[in-house]
Formats: structure tokens, C-alpha cells, sequence
């Protein structure tokens, strides 16, 4: 119910952009300020959501004592705290190892950034080439195929950003859902949303800013909507109608709940809110 508020407004802003005729509505920034303010108080009501839940779950001390992950390896030393034999992973080797990860994170990103370029290429061919009737629909094509790839870009990036992570060998967990978040948010905000910059300062053209912004937050949210509700759904469609077909009797609940794919984390669901925020 807390994306009624902004929907609502939004709605008003836009509503009154139509009826002026241009986008450069007194409202915008009203809804600029608004929306700065809804988002600060959203964060501090989740912040105290979280921490009733944590309460009533009892999980609210979890977090002061960490333990070393399966994962983690090293030489066996005694702890100089409690005498006890652990596991040891000297600072500098794995600084030795941050020195090769980091510059492969960007040389990941500047050839993600020559796709972007590739894509303000061949928008411009087509603008220059096509005049007809569909030169409004081929010109946005690009930004499409742009807006589908990067998903994909980031889906190869995100197997890659756990593998060098795994490879520095982090200690606890925290530390190594930390150092995961900073690889991530590295590579897919800039992809995300560099377009967006290079269009409103390197080019300067605020059409193109306003046309990369739309095409490129309706295709996202169709791709994300298809890939996370629909192919899901018919997924599921799919396997019961098969079921009938063979004469086999209805799952139980727990059966059927068992045959859904396996839900990793939250890690994803927090990084596509945060991208979206931007």
C-alpha cells in the first residue's frame, strides 16, 4: 500500500504534462521532492518493520556473532582471543587478489559501455536513413534490443562477480555478501543507467534523454514481468495439464511446492529495487 501514494501523485503530474502539451510541468519538481521524501520515510518504516519481525522471530541478536563460512580455507592457527585453533587467510594475498579482480570488473564494464555506444550508432544510422511512415517505431528498435540485452549482460556478469568472489576467499558471511553488493552495483548501475547520462550530458538532447528513459523502463518492466510472472506461470500451466494428460493424480501442496525452482536469496530482489531507484 506504500506504492499508492506515489502511484497517485504520479498519475496527477502526468496527467497535467498531458494537458499542457510538454513535459516541462511546474508539478515535475513537486513530485521530485515528494517522491525524496516518501522514499526516506518508506526506508525508516521498513527499517522498523524489520526490526518487530526480527523481535517476534527472535533473530535479533543473530547478527553480533559470525562464525567463518564452510567455504572459507586457510592455515589452522590459534586464535590469539580464545586459543582455539582457526583458520587463517593472510590480508595481503587476498589484496594481491582484489588487484586482478577490480580491473577485469571494468574491463567487464567498458565493453559493456561499447555496446551503449554501438546502440547510439545505430540509432543515429537509422534516424539518418529512414523518413517513412515507421521511422518513428524503427527508430526506438535499437533502444529495445539495448534494454533485452542488458539483462542478459548483467546475468553473464552476475556468474562471473560470484566467481571472483569466491576466489578472494572472504571470512564470514557478511563480509562476503559486502564485497558481492560492490561488484554488482559496479557493473550493473553504470549499465543500467549510463545511456541515460551520456544522453543528457555527453550528447545534450533532452528527446533523446526522454525517449531512452521510456523506451528503456517499459521494455525492463515487460522483460522482468514475462521472465518473473508469466514463463513462470505457464511453466507451471504446462506441467499440470501434462499431469492430467497422464492420468496422474493432483500433488499434494508439498509435492507441488517442492517442484518450484529453488528461491536463492533476497540478494537479486533488494539489487533490481535499488537499480530501479536508481
Amino acid at each position: 500500500y506504500w506504492l499508492i501514494a506515489p502511484a497517485a501523485v504520479g498519475s496527477v503530474v502526468f496527467v497535467n504534462q498531458l494537458c499542457d502539451g510538454h513535459a516541462d510541468s511546474p508539478l515535475v519538481l513537486f513530485y521530485a521532492v515528494f517522491l525524496t521524501l516518501w522514499v526516506t520515510c518508506f526506508l525508516e518504516y521498513w527499517k522498523r518493520h524489520s526490526n518487530v519481525l526480527a523481535f517476534k522471530w527472535d533473530v535479533d541478536e543473530m547478527d553480533k556473532v559470525e562464525t567463518a563460512r564452510a567455504e572459507f580455507y586457510g592455515e589452522l592457527r590459534p586464535s590469539a582471543i580464545t586459543g582455539k585453533l582457526e583458520r587463517y587467510y593472510p590480508a595481503n594475498r587476498r589484496l594481491l587478489k582484489y588487484m586482478v579482480t577490480f580491473p577485469l570488473i571494468f574491463a567487464l564494464l567498458a565493453c559493456a559501455v561499447s555496446v551503449m555506444l554501438f546502440t547510439f550508432w545505430l540509432q543515429d544510422y537509422v534516424e539518418a536513413h529512414y523518413h517513412d511512415w515507421a521511422w518513428g517505431l524503427l527508430k526506438q528498435l535499437p533502444t529495445i534490443i539495448y534494454a533485452v540485452v542488458i539483462p542478459v549482460i548483467n546475468q553473464v556478469y552476475k556468474g562471473v562477480a560470484v566467481r571472483f568472489n569466491n576466489w578472494e576467499n572472504h571470512r564470514t558471511q557478511s563480509d562476503y555478501d559486502r564485497h558481492l553488493v560492490i561488484k554488482r552495483v559496479l557493473f550493473e548501475f553504470p549499465n543500467y543507467y549510463l545511456s541515460l547520462f551520456y544522453a543528457a550530458f555527453v550528447r545534450a538532447d533532452m528527446d533523446l534523454l526522454r525517449s531512452q528513459l521510456a523506451t528503456l523502463l517499459v521494455t525492463m518492466q515487460v522483460v522482468g514481468n514475462v521472465s518473473e510472472v508469466l514463463l513462470p506461470h505457464a511453466v507451471s500451466v504446462y506441467r499440470l495439464f501434462r499431469q492430467r494428460r497422464q492420468g496422474a493424480r493432483p500433488l499434494p501442496q508439498v509435492e507441488s511446492e517442492r517442484q518450484l525452482d529453488e528461491y536463492e536469496s533476497t540478494f537479486d530482489d533488494y539489487l533490481e529495487m535499488t537499480v530501479q531507484f536508481g
